[in-house]
């Protein structure tokens, strides 16, 4: 049996040990903290380098989009350049028309002619107007381009599939509509974006157990080369859930120019 001084001493031993073990449990725990909190800056910084990253290749992308424009634009000059060679000045005519070879005038019906086919050229080159929508589902994150990459309608070349942006050929007042499908339980808020400013939104929270579907339009002033597309709100943090687009229903991106 144990003496009283020696009990005593044990209870003071096993009364250390567990306030050592207490501060090696704090210790450790603070340590976690401080791990975590690492943890979530690092998270916060990958985060935000993918995003960088990114609007990089978009921007990129959108680039060789331009050139491209450019390109076909120059090759379409120099095809027109070709195809009209300059006219005789009338000097020159008039130094080879002989002397007594009567002036033809042209008719009525060429003049009637030329009306036309300068009427139907000039429409042709004005009209600008496109219609694309998403093949499959697809489920965005914060501030990310709808990829509309199905193209129906592109007069005038300016839409681009692979990237979703429009790139305006020409300057002027546009309608730019869009069309989304999203399943139940889904929320997304939409921006029309030019020139990564917003000019339109649209807000949709659907619930269960039904899809639903929203429109949003917006009429701008957008110059030559302006960028024009559609992305998830940049600032909306709960965008969450799928977007739909089959058969029975387009999630749809479209715009015109209005007529001079």
């Amino acid at each position: 049996m144990l003496s009283w001084p020696l009990f005593v001493l044990c209870l003071l031993f096993l009364e250390t040990q567990g306030r050592s073990t207490e501060n090696i449990l704090e210790k450790t725990l603070e340590d976690v903290e401080r791990l975590r909190a690492l943890v979530l800056e690092l998270k916060d910084i990958v985060s935000d380098q993918d995003q960088r990253i990114s609007d990089l290749l978009l921007s990129q992308t959108i680039d060789r989009a331009r050139i491209k424009t450019l390109e076909d634009g120059y090759k379409t000059l120099i095809s027109e350049k070709s195809c009209n060679p300059r006219v005789p000045s009338d000097d020159g005519i008039r130094k080879n028309r002989t002397r007594d070879a009567p002036r033809k005038f042209p008719s009525t019906d060429d003049v009637i002619m030329y009306e036309v086919s300068a009427t139907e050229k000039r429409e042709t080159e004005t009209v600008i107007a496109f219609y694309a929508y998403m093949s499959r589902d697809f489920i965005p994150g914060i501030k990310h381009t709808i990829p509309f990459d199905t193209a129906i309608t592109n007069k005038g070349n300016g839409y681009h599939s692979s990237t979703g942006v429009f790139i305006a050929p020409e300057p002027g007042y546009y309608v730019f509509t869009w069309t989304v499908r999203m399943t139940h339980g889904s929320q997304h808020s939409f921006e029309l974006v030019v020139n990564n400013v917003a000019k339109g939104a649209s807000f949709m929270r659907t619930h269960d157990p039904e899809d639903q579907t929203i429109t949003g339009t917006a009429v701008v002033f957008v110059n030559q080369n302006d960028d024009v597309y559609v992305r998830t709100h940049g600032s909306y943090a709960y965008n969450a859930g799928n977007i739909r687009s089959d058969t029975y229903s387009r999630t749809s991106f479209a715009g015109w120019r209005l007529s001079s």
